[in-house]
């Protein structure tokens, strides 16, 4: 029986060779290093599986192709006593003479014979002689400070004194430091000492053109056939989220399977995971404030510090340290869209089933506004309101946007009931909103829009929603962000 293999990792780093996108971070770790910028001090911040170890991994593979580096990765979680680790891995980069008086003052220093600083001297002045740099590369970098005293390298009474010892350490010798972890709030306050020296990369979602780069690689590696359509609605899905793509990849590859019934299949166990991951999520945040919900929304709807009264500030703080935002200037930013995706849901009141867009009819009609009619913000589902299953965010004359409700049948004709009209009506003046119903008919694979006026509905209306609505490109304008 044949064994199908599955290029999709969702346990681990990815391994450098299957590493896509982060050109930023990747293209300013090059050029430090083509410049002879050894003394490099970075962390690598962001929550749950966005890729900080793979990053690290990364770094560590680009550097050892620069003669005068000596990259040493350390995972923080599986290394026990680390000033140990990094002293064995140097055996092979320095002259055999300071590896053994290195050895002497380790066991000096552990002893309380000697003085911490002493190794690190030693280990400068080999770096030196050699001309080389040692660059640590530590993923879980919050961990570091306990494990040095624990290892009896430090007496110090607390980790706050370690990491001050580090900071000397990096100041004075030909040592450089990039690290990361899932703790973000951990991560900050072990960086903290350095006083703002540290170059911080947030990490979120990918690039949509790498999304579908390393989707269509995977996919290919997998020896899996799919079509760019549904690549492209895997990308939209996880809102291009390094992780739920491998994990929507994976359990499709499993499947063997990329018809339609299979996708849903995907797109459902995926949900499943969203809303308990999430859900979870909500219940730790409600420690730090009762009414967080509210606040997430107002984040969510592009607020920014000077947004919010002085007492909750505190509590955007809070979250920035439980790595659920970020600060860019004045600006409060998720991490995570699709955790942003929730947070709107939730408050909006939105079914949770309609989490995530299914693959037809919403996410085939937005497609088609946004590669045959240009729009250029689509929110499916997820950012719906009432009747509404996909709303245009771009202003229209005196309307905020368009609001469109999606509907679906197998024949060439639908009935609408009365209400169901009037309560269209009735949400697109209070949203604001130009009405709209789309119509996928898919025996025939067609879309056609309407005005919702008639009850009976043929496959007779408009191919196109501007031709509907008689709108030109230059009648739409973008609509703020902070709306």
């Amino acid at each position: 029986m044949r064994r199908w293999k599955n290029a999709f990792i969702i346990r681990g780093p990815v391994p450098s060779e299957l590493f896509f996108d982060r050109r930023r971070e990747i293209d300013y770790f090059v050029r430090a290093l083509e410049n002879d910028r050894y003394d490099l001090l970075i962390a690598i911040l962001g929550p749950f599986k966005f890729g900080k170890s793979s990053l690290l991994l990364k770094y560590e593979n680009i550097a050892k192709r620069f003669e005068r580096v000596i990259p040493l990765f350390l995972r923080m979680n599986v290394i026990e006593r680390p000033i140990r680790f990094i002293l064995r891995r140097l055996e092979d980069f320095i002259p055999k003479k300071y590896y053994s008086d290195l050895n002497e003052i380790y066991a000096g220093v552990v002893g309380g014979e000697r003085e911490p600083w002493d190794f690190f001297e030693k280990l400068n002045q080999s770096l030196s002689d050699v001309n080389k740099w040692l660059l640590l590369l530590i993923d879980e970098f919050h961990e570091l400070g306990k494990k040095i005293i624990r290892e009896s390298f430090l007496r110090a009474e607390n980790t706050k004194e370690v990491f001050e010892f580090l900071k000397g350490v990096t100041e004075t010798s030909r040592i450089g430091l990039i690290v990361g972890g899932s703790l973000v709030g951990a991560i900050k306050e072990s960086i903290k000492v350095w006083g703002g020296r540290f170059l911080i990369f947030h990490l979120r979602e990918f690039e949509r053109e790498e999304s579908l780069r390393m989707l269509r690689t995977l996919f290919k590696l997998s020896e899996f056939e799919i079509t760019d359509e549904k690549i492209e609605y895997i990308a939209h899905v996880a809102n291009d989220h390094p992780y739920y793509m491998q994990l929507f990849g994976y359990n499709l590859v499993n499947l063997r399977r990329s018809d339609e019934s299979a996708i849903e299949y995907v797109r459902e166990i995926l949900q499943t995971f969203f809303i308990d991951y999430y859900d979870s999520k909500i219940i730790e945040l409600t420690g730090l404030e009762s009414d967080i919900l509210r606040i997430l929304y107002k984040i969510s709807q592009g607020a920014t510090i000077k947004d919010f009264p002085q007492e909750e500030l505190k509590t955007i703080l809070k979250l920035e340290y439980s790595g659920i935002i970020y600060r860019d200037n004045s600006r409060i930013v998720y991490y995570d869209k699709n955790f942003q995706r929730y947070i709107i849901n939730t408050v909006s009141g939105r079914l949770q089933e309609k989490f995530l867009p299914t693959y037809t009819p919403e996410y085939i009609i937005a497609r088609k506004l946004a590669y045959e009619e240009n729009f250029k913000q689509i929110s499916v589902s997820y950012m719906s309101w009432g009747a509404f299953d996909i709303l245009i965010p771009q202003k229209i004359n005196d309307h905020w946007g368009i609001g469109i409700q999606v509907k679906m049948t197998t024949k060439d004709q639908l009935y609408l009931v009365p209400e169901e009209i009037n309560r269209i009506h009735h949400e697109a003046k209070k949203l604001n909103v130009i009405p709209v119903i789309a119509v996928y008919f898919a025996h025939k694979n067609q879309i056609r829009y309407y005005p919702p006026k008639q009850k009976i509905i043929h496959k007779e209306g408009s191919e196109k929603i501007k031709a509907l609505l008689q709108i030109k490109n230059n009648d739409i304008k973008n609509y703020p962000t902070t709306h």
